[in-house]
Order: structure tokens, then C-alpha cells, then sequence
């Protein structure tokens, strides 16, 4: 299949018409879309996922989701068998070389999910928050953000990567940190942490979303 092929493959089962309105009202903006629900791989339903309260309250923007897994899956299927054709032609890398020959499968296990950007202490922070669909996608979960800091870990090996991974506990839950810069590639010190529990998998930009999530109060 060419890429156009992909692409097509990729998007079937996706509204093709939506109309969007955006207004201001007194201190936001607002925005509402209207289209035919997705079907197939894309399906979804509203639903009280219980994800907010999770999530600190003063969150600039919000938002949730559910059955992320499966399409985003597929979208980093399409994109990475696209590349693959480049190799094969001789105008690429091979990303099967870093993310083997089934790449949906760091991200297949994710069922529910919500993100959030906030405002604290004068600069911005931001997470995500992942919830495995099942028992079984909890174990996979584990094993591929395992298998993500294993790159990190093998990068950091390179005194002149920038790389450092780190881990210490935080309310009985031990946070991944891994920082990158200064380099020859990044100016600046650039840190994403990771947690994993067996009913949950934050990943923060920064050093305050997951530990703040970590430790949040009722009504926080």
C-alpha cells in the first residue's frame, strides 16, 4: 500500500463533516463542535469516567476520552509503515529498528484518558493521566513504559547524550524522572516523569504534575 492507501485505511470510520463555533465569554473562550460520531475502531461514548477528580482543580485546560488505545495504535501504525516504505526505498531510518515490528503496542493498553495543563507558582505544568482497559493491559502497560525507559537508560550511557534517568518514591509510589540537556541538542534541561500503578500511568512534562497527582487531596 502506498500512503495514500494508509492514510485512507487510517481515517475510515471518522465523521467527515463537523461544524465548530468559538465565542468569548467573560474570562474564557469557548469552543463547541458538532459532527456524526465516529465508528468502528474510533467508537467512543460519553460517560463519567471518574478522571477529573483525579486531576488537580486548577487546571487551565481539560480533557478526556475514552478507547484511546486502539486508534492511537493505529495511527502510530500508519505513520511508522510510512517511514518503513521510505527505508525501503532508501530515503529513511528504520523505525522498526527502535520500536520493533509491533509499535501500536506501547499504546494499545491504554483504555481511558484524560490531560490537563495548569498554572502553578508562576509557571505552566501539564500531565496525562492513562488507564489500562484491563487487568492484562495493566501488565502490558508495565512492561512497555518499562521498555521505554530501557531506551532512556541505553541513552544515558552516552556521557554526551544529556540523558539521566532517575527514580525515587513518593507516597509509597516510585516516579521515573528523566531528564535531557544540556547537549548538543537541547540548550536547556527538559525532565518527563513517569509513574506506574496498577490502576493508573501519569506522565508528566516537568517535575510537578506526577507527584502532585501522587499526593492529591479530596477537593484538591
Amino acid at each position: 500500500a502506498d500512503d495514500a492507501e494508509l492514510f485512507a485505511a487510517l481515517i475510515e470510520g471518522q465523521p467527515t463533516l463537523s461544524a465548530t463555533t468559538v465565542r468569548a465569554e467573560a474570562d474564557r473562550l469557548v469552543i463547541d463542535q458538532v459532527s456524526d460520531a465516529p465508528s468502528g475502531l474510533y467508537a467512543t461514548s460519553n460517560a463519567d469516567r471518574g478522571l477529573a477528580e483525579q486531576l488537580p482543580s486548577d487546571a487551565i485546560a481539560y480533557v478526556e476520552g475514552g478507547n484511546v488505545g486502539p486508534p492511537l495504535a493505529a495511527l502510530i501504525e500508519t505513520f511508522v509503515a510510512a517511514m518503513q516504505m521510505d527505508v525501503e526505498s532508501g530515503s529513511g531510518i528504520g523505525p522498526e529498528q527502535l520500536l520493533g515490528n509491533d509499535p501500536g503496542r506501547y499504546v494499545r493498553w491504554i483504555g481511558d484518558a484524560a490531560g490537563m495543563v495548569g498554572w502553578r507558582d508562576g509557571e505552566p505544568y501539564g500531565g496525562v493521566l492513562l488507564v489500562p482497559s484491563d487487568a492484562d493491559d495493566a501488565d502490558e502497560a508495565a512492561e512497555r513504559i518499562d521498555d521505554l525507559l530501557g531506551l532512556a537508560r541505553l541513552a544515558a550511557m552516552d556521557p554526551d547524550s544529556g540523558v539521566t534517568v532517575t527514580d525515587s518514591p513518593i507516597a509509597g509510589v516510585i516516579v521515573y524522572t528523566v531528564m535531557w540537556g544540556p547537549s548538543a541538542l537541547a540548550s536547556d534541561r527538559f525532565a518527563i516523569q513517569v509513574s506506574v500503578e496498577p490502576e493508573r500511568v501519569l506522565i508528566g512534562i516537568g517535575g510537578d504534575f506526577v507527584p502532585r497527582v501522587i499526593e492529591l487531596g479530596e477537593g484538591e
